[in-house]
């Protein structure tokens, strides 16, 4: 049963990032297409709190929530900066890699088990797979910022992961408050960023595919909470980043017609290796 919510994960956030790029593509920003995403994603889980009859206030999934909500939404904003002025590949790649301290805090704190061969061929698969796509860089001189930036990002969104972590041992009514405390979160602290940095446009772009992200970011992170209950935290979470990483690739090429090399197609037969060793290894031995 696990692993038809960590399906269910992979095939969610693959079409997240492929709402994000076609929001870009067709005239969209990063601000504003993330402001409808939180927006979407608070609006939506309130009406299904409505519906499931469930509008009381659970503590322990209140904090949850904010940290989980803090920790996305500093990620997505400096990943952003991040990315004005360093790789792309090497950006996403650092992104990709921050279930780490996931895994890392599972093993210390609720002493789950972990394959770090499996790991270590899943990291790797994702910076080849990052750094496949041919892309113009510019050499901003300025990575010593980048780097500062992606640090942040690469550590806000290990404690994301963290929170969600801690959410799927909330009972179930709290997981629907969970995910409404991290999108309002996110809307209060991009609301800010947008008044701040005089961004972030109302055009169609933004406002479809934020929305059409929003639902789907619905869908995967209650498919990550559940599949945690199923699975532990050091499978679910490699998997994940590993599986949308690989469906992105695929998206690029089939979808866009984008240009990618050998070793991008080499780093989604290791991803794929790397996921067949953590998932068995750890879940039928």
């Amino acid at each position: 049963m696990g692993w038809i919510f960590v399906l269910l994960v992979v095939i969610s956030f693959a079409f997240m990032t492929l709402c994000n790029k076609l929001a870009t593509r067709k005239g969209g920003d990063p601000l504003g297409y993330s402001f409808f995403l939180f927006f979407g994603g608070m609006v939506f889980t309130f009406i299904l709190m409505g519906l499931s009859g469930n509008l009381s206030i659970e503590k322990d999934a209140l904090l949850t929530g904010v940290i989980g909500g803090f920790g996305g939404i500093i990620a997505m904003v400096t990943f952003s900066k991040a990315l004005q002025l360093g790789h792309y590949g090497f950006s996403v790649s650092l992104l990709s890699a921050s279930f780490v301290v996931m895994v890392l805090y599972s093993v210390v704190v609720w002493k789950e088990p972990v394959m770090v061969e499996g790991i270590v061929i899943i990291l790797f698969s994702i910076f080849l797979i990052a750094t496949s796509e041919k892309t113009e860089e510019k050499d901003t001189g300025r990575w010593g910022k980048w780097l500062f930036l992606m640090l942040l990002c690469f550590f806000a969104n290990g404690i994301t992961m963290i929170s969600q972590g801690y959410a799927s041992l909330l009972p179930p009514k709290g997981n629907l408050f969970y995910l409404f405390t991290t999108y309002i979160t996110g809307v209060i602290f991009i609301t800010f960023f947008v008044l701040r940095e005089k961004k972030g446009k109302i055009c169609r772009p933004n406002v479809l595919f934020g929305l059409l992200a929003a639902v789907v970011s619905i869908l995967g992170t209650l498919g990550t909470l559940k599949a945690c209950e199923y699975l532990p935290k050091t499978v679910v979470f490699p998997v994940y980043f590993s599986g949308f990483n690989i469906a992105g690739l695929l998206l690029s090429v089939f979808f866009f017609k984008d240009k990618v090399n050998l070793k991008g197609f080499i780093g989604i037969v290791l991803g794929i290796l790397g996921v067949i060793i953590v998932s068995l290894k750890l879940t039928f031995f």
